[in-house]
C-alpha cells in the first residue's frame, strides 16, 4: 500500500480528521515514508510540493508524550525519537545521546512497572534522575535540541520530585505515583516487599527484651530482634543467625523483615475467617479502633519441630499506636489482595480497582500521618 498525504488547506475539521486518521494507520502498523507527506499549493498552473513530515513527527511524539505519562509505555515515544531503533521513517532524526540515555531509562521504568520488577523500576527511576538534567546542556543550538529536550519539564512533571530525588527518594513516594497512575499490581508489590523494611527502619515496631522474676532471679521470657548497641532500629545478628537457619520458618526468598512484619500482621484479626480491614470503598480507615493483640510473639516451624522456637516481644510504637495498628493491619489486607491478582481464577472476593485505589491512598496518608507523629 503506498499512501500520499496532502495536509495543506481545507476547514479546521477536515483536518482534524486527516489527524485522526493518519494516527489510526499508524495504530495499526500502516507507516507512510516520510517522502510521502506534502503540503501542496496549487498556483496554476503549477503545483508546488512541500514537505510537511514534521507535522507527522510532532503528532508521533505526542502521541508518544501522553502514552507515557498517562500509560506508563514508552513503545510510541521510542519509535518517534529512536530512529536507529525503529523501522519508521518518520522517527525524530534531531535526538541526540542524551535524549536517547533519557529514553533508555525511561523503557528500563515502563518494564519494571510491566513485570511488577521492583529492582528495575527503581533502577530506572535513579537513572532517569541522573540523566534528566544533562539535557541541552551539551548543545544548545535548536538544530541539535530534540523535541525531548524542549518539553523535559512535562517528563519531571510526568514522575514528580520526589520520585526524581534520588538522595530523599521513599518507597511511599513511588507507591503513590504508581497509584496515581494506576498502576495497581506495582504498587501492590511495592507494599508487600519494600514496606515492611521501611516499617522497621523509621521505628513503626518497637522491640525489647522482657524479663520475669523466678526464684529470686529475673529470666528472659522474650527477646528483641533489634541490636540494643545501636540508637537506629537495627536487626541483631543474633536474631538475624536464628531466623535464617536451615530449618527456619521464614522462607529461604523472603527477608527478616518481611517475615517479622508478617508474623505480626497475623496478630492483628482473630481469625483468617475474618478480614484484617474491611475493604470498601467508602471505609474511612483511619477512623478505625485498634485491634489489640499479644505483643509477644512465638517464632516456631509447625513442620519441622528441631526448630528450636523463641519468644519475641514486638509491639506498635506508643508514640502512634492506633495508626500503626491499623497501618499494619491495611498492610496484610493489600498483600493478600495482591496474592489474588497473581493467580488465574475468578475469586468471588477479588474487589474492584476503584476499592483497592481507595485502600492505597489510604495506606499512603496514613503512612504519612504516622510519620508526623514519630516525629513530634
Amino acid at each position: 500500500m503506498d499512501i500520499h498525504v496532502d495536509t495543506h488547506g481545507g476547514i479546521r475539521t477536515d483536518q482534524e480528521a486527516l489527524n485522526s486518521i493518519l494516527s489510526l494507520l499508524q495504530m495499526e502498523g500502516i507507516t507512510i515514508p516520510e517522502k510521502n507527506i506534502h503540503s501542496i499549493e496549487y498556483s496554476r498552473p503549477r503545483a508546488v510540493f512541500t514537505s510537511a513530515s514534521e507535522i507527522f513527527k510532532i503528532m508521533n511524539f505526542v502521541s508518544g508524550i501522553h502514552e507515557c505519562i498517562y500509560y506508563g509505555q514508552t513503545a510510541s515515544l521510542k519509535q518517534a525519537i529512536a530512529p536507529e531503533k525503529s523501522h519508521s521513517d518518520t522517527a525524530l532524526k534531531s535526538s541526540n545521546s542524551d535524549e536517547q540515555e533519557v529514553l533508555a531509562n525511561m523503557q528500563t521504568i515502563a518494564e519494571g512497572i510491566q513485570l511488577c520488577d521492583v529492582t528495575k523500576f527503581e533502577t530506572g527511576l535513579k537513572n532517569l534522575s541522573d540523566s534528566l538534567p544533562k539535557l541541552g546542556k551539551q548543545n544548545n543550538s535548536l538544530q541539535n535540541v530534540g523535541y525531548l529536550t524542549m518539553f523535559q519539564d512535562l517528563i519531571r512533571d510526568s514522575y514528580g520530585h520526589s520520585l526524581l530525588n534520588n538522595k530523599d527518594r521513599r518507597v511511599i513516594d513511588e507507591i503513590r505515583w504508581c497509584t496515581e497512575k494506576g498502576f495497581i499490581q506495582q504498587a501492590l508489590t511495592l507494599v508487600e516487599s519494600k514496606m515492611p523494611a521501611v516499617f522497621l527502619k523509621n521505628g513503626f515496631l518497637i522491640s525489647e527484651k522482657q524479663k520475669e522474676e523466678k526464684n529470686g532471679q529475673k529470666a528472659v521470657t522474650a527477646f528483641s530482634i533489634f541490636n540494643s548497641k545501636s540508637k537506629d532500629p537495627v536487626l541483631s545478628d543474633d536474631f538475624l543467625s536464628y531466623i535464617t537457619q536451615k530449618n527456619s520458618p521464614k522462607k529461604g526468598w523472603e527477608s527478616a523483615e518481611n517475615y517479622i512484619v508478617q508474623a505480626v500482621g497475623y496478630t492483628k484479626r482473630p481469625s483468617k475467617k475474618v478480614p484484617f480491614v474491611p475493604l470498601k470503598e467508602r471505609t474511612n480507615y483511619l477512623a478505625l479502633e485498634a485491634y489489640n493483640s499479644n505483643p509477644v510473639i512465638s517464632v516456631l516451624n509447625t513442620k519441622d519441630n528441631t526448630f528450636p522456637v523463641r519468644k519475641y516481644y514486638i509491639a506498635e510504637n506508643p508514640k502512634s499506636y492506633r495508626k500503626i495498628n491499623i497501618l499494619l493491619r491495611l498492610h496484610m489486607q493489600l498483600k493478600d489482595e495482591r496474592n489474588k491478582t497473581n493467580h488465574a481464577g475468578n475469586d468471588s472476593n477479588r474487589h474492584s480497582i476503584a476499592v483497592i485505589c481507595h485502600a492505597l491512598e489510604s495506606y499512603v496518608q496514613i503512612y504519612e500521618a504516622i510519620e508526623k507523629d514519630l516525629k513530634a
